[in-house]
C-alpha cells in the first residue's frame, strides 16, 4: 500500500513538474525574426511554436501575432488567422499592415463580402 502511494505520487509529481511548458524567458526581438526566417523558409508549423510562445509572456506584441495570423493564412487556416488578425484590430485599428493581411486572409477564403465590409471598415480607422 505504501508503495503504490509513494508511486503513484512519484508519477503525478513527474506529470506535473515535466508536463508544464516553461515560461518564456527569451529575447522576443530574437525569437520574433528566428520565427519569421523559419516562417518564409517554409516552416510554418515550427514558426507558430515560437510566436505562441512569445505571445504567452507579450501577448499584445503585434508583429508576432500579425505573423502568426499570416502564417495561419498561408496554410489555409483561415478562422484562426481571423481571430488573431481580429483581436489585433479590435485594439490596434490603426495598423494598416494588419488590415491588409486580415483583408487578404477574406480573399484568399473567397469571403469577398467580409473582405469588403473589412476594407470599409479600415477605411474608417486608416487615414
Amino acid at each position: 500500500m505504501i508503495k503504490k502511494i509513494f508511486l503513484i505520487f512519484i508519477v503525478l509529481f513527474t506529470v506535473r513538474t515535466f508536463g508544464q511548458d516553461s515560461a518564456y524567458s527569451g529575447d522576443p526581438d530574437a525569437s520574433y525574426f528566428a520565427a519569421r526566417d523559419l516562417a518564409f523558409a517554409g516552416n510554418r508549423a515550427s514558426a507558430r511554436d515560437t510566436l505562441k510562445r512569445i505571445l504567452t509572456k507579450y501577448p499584445n506584441y503585434t508583429d508576432v501575432r500579425s505573423l502568426l495570423a499570416k502564417t495561419y493564412s498561408w496554410d489555409e487556416e483561415y478562422d484562426s488567422a481571423r481571430l488573431e488578425f481580429n483581436r489585433i484590430t479590435s485594439i490596434e485599428r490603426g495598423n494598416a499592415e494588419v488590415w491588409i493581411g486580415a483583408i487578404k486572409n477574406e480573399l484568399y477564403a473567397k469571403n469577398y463580402n467580409i473582405a469588403v465590409g473589412l476594407t470599409n471598415k479600415a477605411l474608417t480607422y486608416l487615414p
